[in-house]
């Protein structure tokens, strides 16, 4: 018995002390809690590196966040940066606050979503087209019936900045705003909007529409602007960037090349988000067309974010009161 007490004793203090050498990797996470914690726990399953992400309130995630970035750049708290967007990684890259890659951007672009019309089909007015374009929020017939999530964040931020940079986008805008149109906090919400009859039309991402259509089956999604000649929709990848002097930065960068390959991509696409792989060669979902397919609207990040100041100035003029 007293040749196994410094046994036991060796036993128990691994127990205590297992696993504490292991790096815990810190993901600054603006994505859906919900994916984000499935798809994070994928990766720790399959590379065994612990993940610990900070997530913030869904209005203003991304904004949230990347200022919370900024101001502890001397110091950084996180390892990854992740989000749902792309304009705030741009911004925050400008601010050289991302590792340096070996080829092309500082950050990945992966799993993209895209901006879509929602309308809810057993409300739609049988005398009204069905929507096809973004144009169709500042059409006199839908006066004070249309939704958008405030366009100060987040991918609506995105789209209306790139819809801005446009010859036209100025005053389509401008028009839109005219037309009465309702402003809520989220994407989300636009979709509850919709749903709920508040509003007949509202401009949204594709993962809030598939979501909300569990239980409101009726409401539709059009991909708008998609024939010859017109504008084409925006779409807003996922990003994913090494945070400039983190501390797990070998582990941080593993993370960062599995959610932009088919792994990460593929967990992304079967999630309750559904989206688009773009960056690998994973399955997309069924409910959305192959990317091939769609007619895009460019959208040059970099200028974006360096006309931001421009841009938030004119939004906020526009659209608030």
């Amino acid at each position: 018995m007293k040749r196994l007490l410094p046994l036991i004793a060796l036993v128990l203090l691994s127990a205590c002390t297992g696993g504490s050498d292991k790096p815990v990797l810190r993901v600054y996470a603006a994505v859906d809690q919900e994916v984000a914690e499935q798809v994070l726990a994928e990766f720790t399953e399959q590379t065994g590196i612990v993940v610990e992400a900070v997530y913030d309130s869904e209005a203003a995630k991304t904004a949230g966040l990347a200022k919370r970035l900024e101001l502890e750049k001397d110091q950084p708290n996180a390892d990854v940066w992740w989000s749902g967007e792309s304009l705030y990684t741009a911004m925050l890259d400008s601010k050289g606050l991302f590792e340096k890659r070996t080829k092309g951007e500082n950050w990945v672009a992966c799993s993209a979503r895209i901006r879509v019309l929602v309308y809810d089909e057993s409300r739609w007015p049988g005398d009204v087209p069905t929507p096809d374009s973004v144009d169709v929020l500042a059409a006199p017939a839908l006066r004070g019936k249309c939704v958008i999530a405030n366009p100060l964040f987040g991918t609506s931020a995105t789209q209306f900045a790139a819809l801005h940079a446009r010859p036209e986008g100025a005053r389509l805008l401008e028009r839109i705003k005219a037309n009465d149109v309702q402003i809520v906090a989220s994407n989300s919400a636009v979709v509850r909007a919709v749903s709920s009859g508040d509003a007949l039309l509202g401009i949204s991402d594709t993962d809030d529409v598939l979501i909300a259509q569990a239980e409101t089956p009726s409401l539709r999604f059009v991909i708008p602007d998609q024939a010859e000649g017109q504008r084409g929709t925006v779409m807003t990848p996922a990003t994913a960037a090494v945070v400039r002097n983190c501390v797990h930065s070998a582990e941080a960068r593993k993370l960062v090349n599995w959610l932009a390959g088919k792994a990460g991509e593929g967990a992304m696409a079967r999630s309750m988000m559904r989206t688009l792989p773009i960056a690998s060669e994973a399955e997309p979902p069924s409910e959305l067309p192959a990317r091939e397919k769609l007619r895009l609207m460019p959208v040059d990040y970099a200028k974006l974010a360096a006309d931001w100041d421009k841009q938030l100035g004119f939004l906020k003029s526009t659209f608030q009161p």
